[in-house]
């Protein structure tokens, strides 16, 4: 049975049993006091949850786990943009000639003539070319000076000229001065030079190293070498180092021959 009263409205006699607080009174008000409330429509009443409560949002995915690499590892690169390969260091084709002089107008070479001597008013530069004439003698009258220049690495000197009329000299000479003030020297005989063309001579430079340092070379001249009292006639078309030897125009001729021979000799057995 309902205890009711006008105060506090109906109130279940085991309302302390059912754990009833004092606010239970104020949610049994809300029912209908001429009609009886039975006990277990009353406890639905307070204790089951309002169904409007929205559910707590879902956590979010876990990350994926990092794979970790050992110490010391490199980390690979992306497949979008892959590393690109560092460029391999290109090498410097080695050193085959080393120019003096190509003895030309405007060329920037090194030389002039060499004061004091016969050759001053006695050379004529020309587009290719110089000219030594009029009355210059036996002597070293052209060169270049405060120079620095390796030649180290040269086994030859390359020195094509021709012979003029009037030429007297029997001797070409070509001086080399290194940075210790020591000379060396390249005689020639004026002979292996045409008297029609220009002729290419190369000669092999023995004991280049011997007391002196090619590896520094400061200043060159060329002439005849004398003493100055023979006619020098010369045009020179290049000065030069080199690595290798230079064939003679007869050696090219007969390497023609010998290709034609070869060739008349391989035709005969054919046929």
């Amino acid at each position: 049975m309902l205890a009711c009263s006008q105060r506090e409205g109906c109130v279940e006699p085991n309302a302390a049993a059912s754990g009833l607080t004092e606010r239970g009174p104020q949610i049994v008000s809300r029912v209908q006091r001429s009609r009886p409330v039975a006990p277990s429509a009353l406890a639905q009443l307070i204790i089951e949850p309002p169904t409007h409560v929205l559910a707590p949002p879902a956590p979010p995915p876990p990350a994926p786990a990092k794979k970790l690499l050992p110490v010391g590892a490199q980390i690979p690169p992306s497949p979008k943009t892959p590393a690109a390969s560092p460029a391999a260091p290109s090498a410097s084709p080695p050193l085959t000639a080393l120019t003096l002089s190509s003895f030309s107008s405007g060329s920037g070479d090194s030389g002039s003539v060499r004061t004091g001597t016969s050759w001053v008013n006695n050379v004529t530069v020309h587009a290719d070319s110089l000219t030594v004439g009029g009355t210059a003698r036996d002597e070293n009258g052209w060169g270049a000076t405060g120079l620095t220049l390796d030649a180290s690495a040269m086994n030859y000197l390359l020195v094509s000229a021709r012979r003029d009329p009037g030429h007297t000299a029997s001797t070409l000479f070509v001086q080399f001065e290194d940075l210790s003030l020591r000379t060396y020297v390249v005689s020639l005989s004026t002979s292996l030079f045409s008297t029609t063309a220009l002729t290419p001579v190369t000669v092999p430079l023995s004991g280049w190293t011997v007391d002196f340092g090619p590896s520094h070379i400061t200043g060159w001249s060329i002439g005849g070498g004398g003493l100055g009292t023979e006619s020098f006639r010369m045009t020179f078309d290049t000065l030069a180092f080199a690595t290798s030897a230079i064939p003679e125009p007869s050696t090219y001729a007969l390497m023609i021959g010998l290709l034609a021979l070869t060739g008349c000799t391989l035709r005969r057995r054919q046929k």
